[in-house]
């Protein structure tokens, strides 16, 4: 790493620091992050206000109770398939199959936390909004600033959540093959039973206040922070670009939520979606979302000798970028490109700024930072043409 770079690197790591505590959604870390955020956008130069907005994520009761039924069906098929029960075990697998089929479809569009894991009434929070004022948005520069503790460590939930899914192919491929050849899938009923077992070990989720989200998030806003100073200069911010640092994330997205709600985005000239979330962990820096976007940023990257990867992000996973691209927006999202033990304290009170990467940081900034100056650049040469 160069000199500059080291130099960058140690900066970030500074303010990262200065972000890390406790800030679960509605907590007086919320607020207090808020009030940091917005003074230092506002030192850089920009226009600054907070979008407030208050939600309550009522436990869906119709769909919990339907996993649960779908998960003692599931139970009953496997037993009576290894019991070798043929009628009673087909009855139970269809039943279950079609409960499964119900739950995945009402499940698309939010994350298996809604499942387990209602706040307590209604919250408060908002989204740090800064730009030049003016004019139609270019470019979103997106990274929430929640963060949130669980009981089940992050590589144990996204086990579970692959080991749930693959017990729903198994539940409907032994449905079918009971239903056509009238043969006991044992081994599919089986995998069926262990998905419904780890379904239901899920259920034990519970989320806190204890982490001090350094890798998730404050690493991210960090980044945003130096790159919104860098990018002000002695001339101000650029038009088109806006931040906006969410709330709630951690609460299904809430804060993008609101975000994609926003139907003047939909006036804007295509406004493209550069989410963070998750990077400065030791490795490459990791690229996930929208294809053509995707390849845009590696490329750039790879240009720029900037170590990048592809990222598919990890079952269960949900990040703002999603309700963005589904209000139709083109969105890619920057994170970590590596599995560390950094990545594995996320959610955890280890999560704390020693784990992370002066480089990784360092390149995070760098990528994100070009991606800005090119994607504007092409702008205006396609304004001036």
């Amino acid at each position: 790493m160069s000199g500059l770079d080291q130099e960058l690197g140690e900066g970030l790591l500074r303010r990262v620091q200065a972000l890390a505590f406790p800030r679960a959604a509605g907590s007086e870390g919320d607020a207090r992050v808020r009030r940091l955020l917005s003074e230092g956008l506002r030192a850089a130069g920009w226009r600054v206000r907070e979008d407030r907005f208050a939600y309550s994520l009522k436990r869906p009761w119709a769909l919990l109770r339907a996993g649960l039924a779908s998960l003692a069906a599931a139970l009953a098929a496997g037993a009576a398939a290894v019991a070798g029960a043929p009628h009673a075990g087909a009855w139970c697998a269809g039943a279950a199959g079609l409960a499964a089929l119900g739950i995945a479809g009402a499940a698309a569009g939010v994350r298996w936390d809604s499942l387990y894991f209602a706040p307590p009434g209604e919250l408060c929070t908002a989204n740090v909004v800064a730009d030049a004022g003016g004019g139609p948005v270019r470019i979103l520069l997106v990274a929430h600033h929640d963060s949130k503790s669980q009981n089940l460590p992050l590589l144990l939930r996204g086990f579970l959540v692959a080991a749930g899914a693959a017990g729903a192919v198994s539940l409907a491929a032994a449905a079918i093959q009971w239903a056509l050849f009238g043969v006991p899938a044992r081994l599919l009923a089986g995998v069926t039973a262990a998905g419904a077992l780890s379904l239901a070990a899920l259920a034990t989720l519970t989320f806190g206040n204890r982490s001090p989200g350094a890798l998730d998030n404050a690493a991210s806003l960090a980044v945003l922070l130096e790159l919104a100073r860098r990018l002000a200069g002695p001339e101000g911010p650029p038009a088109g670009v806006r931040l906006v640092l969410t709330g709630a994330e951690e609460h299904l997205m809430a804060g993008a939520r609101r975000l994609a709600a926003d139907r003047s985005l939909r006036s804007a000239r295509e406004p493209l979606v550069l989410n963070l979330d998750g990077v400065g962990a030791p490795g490459p820096v990791g690229v996930a979302g929208e294809r053509s976007l995707r390849r845009r940023v590696l490329r750039l990257a790879r240009e720029a000798g900037i170590p990048a990867r592809r990222a598919p992000l990890p079952p269960g996973t949900g990040t703002d970028a999603l309700p963005l691209a589904w209000a139709g927006l083109r969105a890619v999202t920057l994170t970590s490109g590596r599995l560390s033990r950094a990545v594995l304290r996320v959610h955890s009170p280890a999560d704390r700024p020693d784990g992370l990467d002066a480089a990784s940081l360092a390149a995070a900034f760098r990528l994100t930072e070009r991606c800005v100056r090119e994607i504007l650049a092409a702008r205006d040469g396609d304004g001036a043409g």
